[in-house]
């Protein structure tokens, strides 16, 4: 998976857009904008590098959007370092909820093996509608 970068024209990893993500969290709070390839500038360099590194052991045993949703989530909005020790705890809940929707989703599906048969010259209205519309509801 390749992401768009804010500081260079490249695509990136996600573990880099997630570093890439703390530092600007952490600069801007410092009152710092960040230049185009910023990593490269030894004031930010070991930053990043240290971020970067904490995001490859996320991304490890994490999926990318379950971190990226806990990080834009009203309690992950205020982290600047993915090793804060309540990051993982948000990222859990995510997860879980992904995988419900996941289970959800999958369950909703219905297989049609067969045409349904409607006799013919009864009204579409005496079914609650139009066969496609009652369809669609599945």
């Amino acid at each position: 998976m390749k992401l768009p970068s804010k500081y260079t024209d490249k695509e990136i990893t996600p573990a880099q857009y997630l570093a890439e993500l703390m530092c600007e969290r952490k600069y801007r709070k410092l009152g710092v904008s960040l230049p185009k390839k910023f990593w490269s500038d030894e004031r930010y360099r070991k930053e990043f590098l240290f971020q970067k590194r904490n995001a490859d052991q996320l991304l490890a045993y994490r999926d990318f959007r379950d971190i990226l949703a806990a990080l834009q989530d009203k309690r992950g909005v205020s982290i600047h370092s993915l090793s804060a020790k309540w990051l993982d705890p948000i990222i859990e809940e995510f997860s879980v909820k992904r995988a419900n929707l996941a289970k959800i989703s999958e369950t909703k599906r219905i297989e049609v093996t067969s045409p349904i048969l409607i006799p013919s010259g009864t009204p579409e209205s005496f079914y609650g509608g139009t066969v496609k519309t009652n369809l669609s509801k599945l």
